[in-house]
This record gives C-alpha cells, structure tokens and sequence, in this order.
C-alpha cells in the first residue's frame, strides 16, 4: 500500500531528477534555499529530505501549486555549499517516485517557522508514494528487453563523453530491472518533458520500452554528429594569409537528409543483390521481395526500418539449401573415429551404416541419435570426431538450464529486441544446411511459465516434420532434415516420453578398468605429456604414427626424440585405483596431467644439479616397485622438438624426411634461445614413473577398493549396486537377537531398498519349516540389516536376493560364501526378477575378486555385453527363484539335499536340521545360539 508523507518542496527549472540518481543543482531562490534550510534542520523520516518537482514552464520566478508537475522525486541533501550572492550548491540524490497530494503551509505541516533571512518560508507538500503502484514486468520481459537496454546504454557509453569508462558495468549490477532504467535515464541528455514522461510510467515495461527508443534516437544522432567531425578534420591545411582557398578545398557542408537517404539505398541495394543470390524457396522469396518493398517506402533512419531491414539481414545469412560435400569413405571414417576414441563399437557402427546407406540413397534423412551415458565417456567429443568423419560442419547447441521455448523457435518480431531461436542461429554459423547438430545436455532442460523447450524440440527432431521448420522470428519454413543432430544425455530420466520416441537411443556405458588402461596409454598420456612439455609425437594418422606389423595403424603415437619418461602399467592403474572413482575418464586425466607437471618439476631441477642419470630404477628395465615385468608407456619428451641442429639431425637419422620436416617446422616456431639450450641439456635424461611415483607426486590415495572378505562368514553377503560413476560392492549385513520381531534397517536406506527387506522378511516366514525353524520364530527375534558406509543414501530393488540370503543366513546359522556375489530383486513367491546395469556390477564383482556371480535368469542376455577379459575370469549363475540361490550361495556340504528339502511344499514336516552337514569351521556357540532361536 501507499503511504503519505509531508517534506519541503524544491521547484526545478528544466530538470528532472530520477530515484538512484544524482544531480547537483545551484539554487538561488529564496524559497528554494528556506526548502534546502529546512530539509537540513527536520527530524526523524524527513531529515534530509526533500521534493524535487519540475515546473511547468522555467519562465515562473515565483511557482505556485499550479506551476509545479505532480509526479516528483524524492531526494536526500548530500552536501550543501554555500556561496556568493546567497546562492546553494547542492548535491541530492533521487530516492522514490512520489506524487504531490496538495500543499501545505509550515502551520499546516505541523513545523516550527523559522524563516531564513529574507523572511520567505518554504512550501511544503503532502506526497503519496508510488514505489508499491509500480507495474513490474514478468520475467520473460525482463529477459527480452534487459540485453537490448543494456546494449543501447552501452553504445551510448562510447559515443557520449558524459558516462565514464566503467559505468556501464557499474549498472549492469542493479538487478531490478526499473531501478537499472532510472539510473540510465539519469545519464542521457533528454528533453524535461521526455524525462517527466518517464518519471510519471508507473508500467515498468512501457518505461523502459520508451527509454531503450529515446537512447537510440540518441545514438543515431550521435553517429551522425562523429560523420560530420570525421568530414571536417580530414580537410586540408589552411591557406596562408592573403591566399585564396580554391573552391574544392572549401570544409564540406553537414550531410544532407538526401545525401544520408541516397547512403540507406545503397545499402539496401547491396542487400537485395545478396538476396538475389540466396536459393530461397518460393515463399521465401515472396516474403523477400515484400519486405524490400516496404523498405524502400520508408526513411532510413525510423525505427520500423531498422527491424525490417535486420530481418532481411538474417534471411540473407542463412545457408539456404547449402549443403557440404560428404566424402562417404567408409574406411577413411572408420579410421578417423577410431583414431579419437577408444572403444564405443555401437555408436560408431551406427554412424558407419548411415554413411554406407547415404552412399545407397539420393534422398536420405539424417539420422536423430541419442546418446546417453555418465560423464566423462566421450559423448560430447564424439560428436566432434562424427563431424569430422563426415566430412560436415559441426555445431553445439548447449540445452542445459534453457527454460524458454522461445531459445527454439525464437522470438516474434513483434517484440523489441526480437532474434531467431538458438537453432537457426547454429546454421548460420555453420554455413551449411547439413551440419553435425550436437543438442548437448538434452535432458537439462526445466519448463516454468514461459512454455516447455522439450515440447518445441519434438517438430525439431521428427523426421517427418522437421522439413519444414518455422521460427518464430523468420516466420519462414526452413528445412533441417539433411541435419545430424546428435543428443547427449546422462539419464533418460529428464527426457519426455514423446521426445525420447523421436530419438535413437545409445547407450554408452562407463569405461572398464582395461579400457581406461588403454585409453590412457593411447590418448591421455601422449597428449598431457605433450600439453605440458614434456613431449612430441607424431599426429595420429600421419607419417610416423605407430604401426603394427602388418603396416596398419596402431593408434599409438609416435615420440620424435628427446628426454625419455616411462610410464609404468602399475602406475597407471594406482590411478585408476587410487585416485579416481567415475565412469569416463575426465579426472584422469586431470590426475595424469598433475603427474605431468611434477614430472617436469623433477626433470628440471635433476638438470638445474647437473645430474645426468635417474636416481631411481632405469627406465628400461620395464619392472614395478615389486620386480614384475609390465608393460610401460616410453615417451620422448621435454624437448623432442629440439631447436638445435644436433636434434634435427638425430630426429632425421631416427625417423626419416617427413619427421625431419615436423622437427624443422617446430624448431622455427619457438626462437627462444634459453629454452633451446634447455632442451638440449636435457637429452639423454630418463624418468620413469612407477606406482611409487604416483603416491609421491599425488598423496595419500583418496579412495579405496571395497574387496571381498577372506573367510565364509554368518549374515554377511556381497550385493552388487550400480552407481553414476559405475558398479559398487555393496556388502550387506544382518543380525539377529532375541526380541520381539521387529525389523530394524540402517546404512540410510531407500524407501524401495526397504521394502526389499520387508519382502525378504516375508520370504523366510514363508519358507520357516523348509528352514528347520519354528513357524513364530520372528516374533523371538530382532532383526537388523546393515549396509556400510551409512553416510552414502542407498536404494534400489536390487538388493532383494543379497538381503534374503543374509536373512536366511543369520537365523539358520549357516555361513554365506565369501566368493560370491550376487545382483536380483525378489518377490513374496521368492522369484527372482531382472536387474539393470549388469555390465558395471560385474566389472564390480570382478575388481572385488570374487569368482561366481548370482544373477536373474532373464539377465542371461545382458552377459554378452560385459567385456571378454572379465566374462573369462567369472562364473555367472542364472536363477529363476531364491530357492536357487541358496543352494549357490550358502556354504553347505550338501547343497543338493538342502535344496531338495527347500523344494518341499509349505505343508511338509518340520524341516530336520540334523540333515545339514555343517562345515567343520562351524563354531559350537553358533548352534547353541541357533539352538535358543530355533
């Protein structure tokens, strides 16, 4: 609500000023210093404070209530200086719009009269403030208005030398949007009444609407007055006295409105004949030729010929049916995407089959690929090396935090400000009309009031839609059928049904142990050693690459010389093991880049001591801190590129003429003579980097491999989880103790992970005389599931078989194998459902060392996606109920038997415990303890 308020009033004469702004005013009125007098010698609210309003007409000496403008501003006196002939220089600052409610005597405003020397008493108003009556935008306005707000005071900024250097920045930190207007209107030179418009719109958006076009006006003019300074200063010298100035040398007069009208058709001339050129569609070109029409009706320097003619200035950018030649070499692509990404067989099958078929077809739509996986796999990059295969233009249109539908199809031209979508605006600086599109982070995008990006991305990626776009802004049918659009997600979570049905899904899964072994090896290494300078190689595909026997590239690159510095396989995986935990293989490499440059530390000071040999093992012996033979990573490095001719000549003697022409080319770039004597000094210097090394250079290891335990043990089970950064052991304990059935889970639990335990819980009951236990066996019993590493949230119904087995474990006392891991939901009939993410709990189970793995029988099909090298080294286990994996899991003498008394129905006879044959490791406290429950 609005809330009154009684102040001195201040009349100004042709000046308006603005809240968060100020202004220094010289007054010299008598009633105008008793206001300032006054203002300094109130109280409370008001000390300070004071009316500036505007005055009708400057020319009244005396105002009255009729000669003042309603709409004002409140101000604070900052400073008063007095000075001669009883004049005030005073410096106030704007506060808060205001509105003059009538005015008041001293008497009637309740202030003591104490008139100043001339004997004349100020005026005093009663105000209504208006800050709360203020119409604020919505958001979407906001947006669509504050860049071009900012770009006109911007260029106002340079062309005026009344803003300094950094206040542009300075108000670019105002976040309300009217108070950041009020200050900007504050700068600009306007006319009194164009400012008291501006004070008096109480509609934010409409304000700042007239403000952004009284700026450019302003700026228009200002380009215009820099043109006529720019004509004057180039004429000649002046003729000395009594020397006639012949005509051509008189100053050239300002331009013309003519002269300036003949300039703005020249332009369009230029522009039509750049449309001319295009190969528009029909309605394109109708449109064109439209807009030209009313172009040329209407005067260079409005405001309706500004957008037309940016309009057409965007029609004539875009690569209408442009399209780059495809290449559609199946084996020179093929090598391409396997020299920049290890592994990914599916998605660069994939691409390989659209590149056989577009050779096959004239007419063929490009493919919507999607491909999903954890971070760090390589999606985004991939998509880099399929542009390149492709021999195509390649685009990235980032999706993350886009909340607009608008950043889509684009703004309608309607709006100020008003520009293409995101995707029109990547083909214009692609150039083409058939370029690689990588829609990244697809499922980042969120939906609020202003539409769902996701909705208007579905007519983008249908294939029997998308050749006849329409953005808002060109209001045109564009096709983007002969696009490769390439989407990367994390989770098909964030994605809606109806756009994942228009995508073609690829998964990439995390890398295996081995995998990031080669990838490192192969890509990592080479390129942070050489980032960091440690190292040339040979590019990848070119002379001097690494070859096998067979004369096929290996994808190795070759060193060019230089110091030597060897990376042990154990190092590498101390690493992987030791110092990263993810699916992809982003911090590795930022782990290896660490080794890089304390690798340089040490080489430099081994040279700075002139030492000629490590100080520890000899780089070719190929042997870890224990004396096993691996295999290393030998790179040449710190110099390979030598400046000197001794380094020519030996790169040339090595490699032959085309490695010679790499090191001559590299030896012209760097001209530094001490690096080039450095270089030299560090020929012959060799430094492996082995297991020992790791921890040295990067700590104490930040995590820790959760291996299987060595013994058989009660209660105690190994599960498999799958996680964002790949497979986990996920050990799973239970406890029983007497009590009075109740069921107790910790290790901060999902709500799915228990109910697991409570179907579990149910599946005993169930089965308690096959189990040789009592049929109210629960309810002398406490029960407690525990799962390590409480501080970690864990959910899933995965976990069913592994919490059975511990619970079946537990009140039978019967030890579960400790090889053994296992991954299943389970049901109240004790089946056993399918799972995801086999591959990483495998891989999982595999690192853990255990030997057999326990999965769902529907599972069996996922097998074959886990890598060979671990498929050889475990034994998978398919079961179709628990039943089963009890007899794999529990470590019994006799599994037969104890699975053929589990086969008996419900109603059978109290289950004999005698038939079990315990293990002679059995303890005999665990059957008295067994014996008290039973």
């Amino acid at each position: 609500m609005s809330s009154s308020l009684i102040l001195p009033l201040l009349p100004l004469r042709d000046i308006v000023v603005f809240p968060e702004s100020l202004q220094v005013l010289f007054v010299g009125r008598p009633r105008s210093v008793a206001a300032l007098r006054a203002a300094q010698r109130a109280t409370g609210n008001a000390a300070g404070r004071i009316v500036l309003a505007a005055q009708r007409t400057a020319k009244a000496e005396e105002p009255g209530p009729d000669d003042i403008l309603s709409v004002s501003a409140i101000g604070v006196v900052r400073t008063l200086v007095p000075l001669q002939n009883s004049m005030m220089k005073v410096l106030v600052a704007g506060e808060e719009r205001a509105r003059i409610k009538r005015f008041l005597t001293a008497a009637e405003a309740g202030v003591a009269v104490e008139p100043d020397g001339d004997g004349v008493e100020p005026y005093y108003v009663e105000l209504e403030r208006l800050a709360d009556l203020e119409v604020q935008p919505s958001a979407e306005v906001i947006d669509g208005l504050m860049p071009r707000l900012m770009a006109s005071f911007e260029e106002f900024a340079r062309l005026s030398k009344r803003v300094q250097g950094d206040t542009p920045r300075d108000v670019a930190e105002i976040t309300h949007f009217g108070r950041r207007a009020d200050v900007i209107a504050g700068y600009v030179s306007l006319k009194p009444q164009d400012k008291q418009a501006l004070l008096e719109q109480m509609d934010v958006e409409a304000r700042v609407r007239k403000l952004i076009e009284l700026l450019e006006a302003e700026n228009e003019m200002a380009r215009m007055q820099r043109k006529v300074r720019g004509r004057f200063n180039k004429r000649p010298e002046t003729p000395r006295d009594g020397q006639a100035q012949p005509p051509a040398q008189q100053p050239p007069a300002p331009p013309s409105s003519d002269d300036m009208q003949d300039e703005f058709k020249n332009e369009l001339n230029d522009l039509e004949g750049r449309l001319a050129k295009k190969n528009l569609t029909q309605e394109a070109r109708e449109r064109v030729a439209r807009e030209l029409k009313k172009l040329r009706m209407m005067s260079g320097m409005s405001a309706e010929a500004t957008v037309v003619r940016g309009y057409l200035e965007w029609v004539a950018a875009l690569p209408w049916k442009t399209y780059s030649e495809d290449p559609i070499d199946i084996a020179t692509a093929e090598e391409i995407l396997d020299e920049d990404h290890f592994g990914l067989e599916k998605v660069k099958e994939r691409v390989l089959e659209h590149l056989a078929v577009q050779k096959l077809v004239d007419r063929l739509k490009g493919p919507i690929l999607c491909l999903v996986g954890p971070p760090g796999v390589g999606k985004t990059s991939l998509a880099k090396s399929i542009a390149r295969a492709t021999g195509r233009e390649f685009v990235r249109l980032s999706l993350g935090g886009v909340r607009d539908e608008a950043e889509i199809r684009g703004h309608r031209r309607t709006y100020i400000g008003a520009l293409p979508g995101k995707l029109i605006a990547s083909l214009k600086r692609a150039g083409t009309s058939n370029p690689v599109l990588l829609l990244d982070e697809i499922d980042k995008m969120s939906t609020d009031f202003r539409g769902d990006p996701a909705a208007a991305l579905l007519e983008v990626l249908d294939p029997e839609q998308n050749h006849s776009f329409v953005d808002h802004y060109l209001d045109l049918d564009y096709d983007l059928s002969k696009i490769l659009f390439l989407c990367t997600a994390n989770s098909l979570s964030g994605i809606s049904g109806p756009l994942q049905d228009r995508l073609e899904i690829i998964r990439l899964s995390g890398y295996t142990d081995l995998e990031k072994q080669a990838i490192a090896r192969q890509y990592l290494i080479p390129k942070l050693l050489e980032a960091n300078g440690l190292a040339t190689f040979a590019p990848l595909g070119e002379p001097g690459a690494g070859v096998d026997e067979d004369g096929k590239p290996t994808h190795t690159r070759q060193q060019l010389g230089g110091a030597k510095v060897v990376v042990d396989d154990g190092a590498i995986k101390k690493i992987i093991h030791g110092y990263t935990r993810e699916s992809g293989v982003r911090n590795l490499e930022r782990e290896i880049g660490t080794v890089a440059r304390k690798t340089a530390i040490e080489l430099l000071k081994r040279v700075g001591e002139g030492k000629a040999t490590s100080d520890v093992a000899a780089a070719g012996t190929g042997k870890t801190d224990k004396g096993e033979k691996t295999d290393k990573v030998v790179v040449a490095g710190a110099g390979a590129a030598a400046c000197n001719g001794a380094a020519a000549e030996e790169a040339e003697t090595d490699e032959g003429p085309a490695v010679e022409a790499e090191a001559d080319s590299r030896a012209a770039v760097d001209e530094d003579p001490k690096k080039a004597a450095l270089r030299a000094r560090l020929q012959g210097q060799e430094l492996r980097v082995t297991a020992a090394k790791v921890r040295e250079f990067l700590g104490t290891e930040r995590f820790q491999r959760h291996d299987k335990d060595s013994v058989d043990q009660i209660g105690v089970t190994n599960g498999l989880a799958w996680t964002a950064v790949g497979g986990e052991m996920l050990m799973t304990e239970v406890s029983v103790m007497p009590g009075r059935g109740k069921l107790v889970s910790t290790g901060k639990l999902g709500d799915v992970m228990q109910e697991s335990a409570q179907a579990a819980m149910s599946y005993v009951r169930s089965r308690a005389k096959q189990l040789g236990l009592s049929q109210d066996f629960y309810e002398r019993i406490d029960v407690h599931i525990h799962v390590p590493e409480g501080a970690t949230p864990k959910d899933g119904p995965s976990a069913g078989i592994t919490i059975a087995t511990s619970l079946v474990s537990s009140v039978t006392r019967i030890p579960v194998r400790h090889d053994i891991a296992m991954t299943g939901e389970i049901t109240l009939r004790g089946r056993v459902m399918a799972i995801g993410g086999l591959k990483e709990k495998a891989l999982a189970a595999h690192r853990a060392g255990c030997k057999t793995v326990i999965i769902p029988a529907d599972n069996k099909k996922d097998v074959a996606d886990i890598p060979e090298t671990v498929r050889k080294k475990l034994k998978f286990v398919p079961v179709e109920t628990v039943d089963e994996v009890l007899k794999v899991a529990l470590a019994v003498d006799d599994p037969d038997a104890f699975f053929a008394r589990l086969s008996q129905s419900p109603g059978s006879d109290v289950f004999d415990e005698s038939a079990f044959k315990r293990r002679k490791t059995d303890r005999k406290g665990d059957e008295e303890e067994a014996a008290k429950v039973h």
